[in-house]
């Protein structure tokens, strides 16, 4: 099943999602920006762009593996299609 998702960035210079390979199960989605985070601290860090979810469906956010080996910690997170 194929699904048309509805993606507009919100401002200039903005690295929209995007499946890298054919068999990837989801995105990937970049930072909208550089951030410098000092260790141990939290940060929200916005991707710049705006993007519809369909009814009934959800978009989660997920820690790519390469990350954490890296030190960055990635929250879990679920967004609602409303």
């Amino acid at each position: 099943m194929t699904y048309q998702i509805k993606i507009q960035p919100l401002r200039d210079n903005v690295t929209m999602p995007k499946r890298q390979t054919e068999g990837s199960a989801g995105i990937d989605l970049y930072a909208g920006g550089d951030h410098a985070i000092p260790s141990g601290e939290t940060r929200v860090v916005s991707c710049g762009f705006a993007m519809e979810i369909p009814p009934n469906m959800e978009g989660q956010v997920r820690p790519r593996s390469g990350l954490s080996s890296r030190g960055i910690l990635v929250h879990f997170g679920t967004i609602d299609s409303d």
